[in-house]
């Protein structure tokens, strides 16, 4: 009787297994993703931010801080219903209101949903000093985009108080002051609100409105590229 051997294991095919075996054992796992993640955005790499999000949740479906982390990386790309889905998400996985609130109040206000803000959020009292005024000054510019001065006055006093450097209560104050045609002191409140944040677009962009009604446009044109330069997707930027 012939007695048939078969062939030896190929060395090529197992050094292929081996790499196989090594690439699937050295995974990141969701922690490290998101790490990665937070690295991308402290770098202003928001594209490269997301992937590795979408990675971690992938990875761990319910992990409140990757859903949080997606909508403020969604939120700089400038889809900001994408933003609000992930910040609710987020809350809905056990993160704090303090954390999540003034971004979700923030992304509301960039879809113009002024009623909506003013409804859900215009009672909420948040402990973070911070986290308050940020929420208190979205709700101020909400009410501006409603036409009524008088409880965005009141919004962005509240968020003056708890935090008297907050860049977006110091430029809702400016818009109230270029309404009230008191245009020197909009053009200073709105300084004082880029110097506390360099990043803040819309300042920019109205900083160039207030600077063409002065007739100084290669100035304002110089804010519009600063405005560009903070957030390259801001459309009101692009279209001025």
């Amino acid at each position: 009787m012939l007695i048939r051997f078969r062939r030896p294991f190929p060395p090529w095919l197992l050094g292929v297994v081996i790499c196989a075996l090594l690439i699937a054992c050295s995974k990141p796992t969701a922690e490290e993703l998101l790490v990665a993640a937070q690295r991308h955005i402290a770098e202003n790499s928001p594209a490269a931010a997301q992937i590795e999000l979408r990675n971690a949740i992938q990875a761990a479906p319910n992990n409140g801080l990757a859903h949080r982390l997606l909508g403020t990386v969604l939120l700089r790309q400038g889809d900001p219903a994408a933003a609000e889905a992930a910040f609710r998400k987020s809350l809905g996985l056990e993160q704090k209101p303090e954390n999540v609130l003034p971004s979700l109040a923030l992304a509301l206000l960039r879809q113009g949903q002024a009623q909506k803000l003013v409804d859900e959020f215009g009672g909420t009292q948040l402990q973070d000093p911070t986290a308050q005024a940020a929420l208190r000054a979205s709700v101020g510019h909400a009410w501006l985009l409603r036409g009524e001065v008088k409880p965005a006055a009141e919004a962005f006093a509240a968020a003056v108080l708890a935090q008297p450097d907050n860049a977006s209560a110091q430029f809702g104050r400016a818009r109230i002051a270029a309404h009230e045609s008191r245009l020197d002191d909009a053009m200073a409140l709105t300084d004082a609100a880029l110097k506390s944040d360099p990043r803040l677009v819309e300042g920019h962009v109205f900083k160039s409105q207030l600077l063409m009604s002065r007739d100084q446009r290669p100035s304002a044109i110089e804010s519009l590229e600063k405005a560009l330069a903070a957030d390259g997707s801001y459309l009101p930027a692009r279209l001025a």
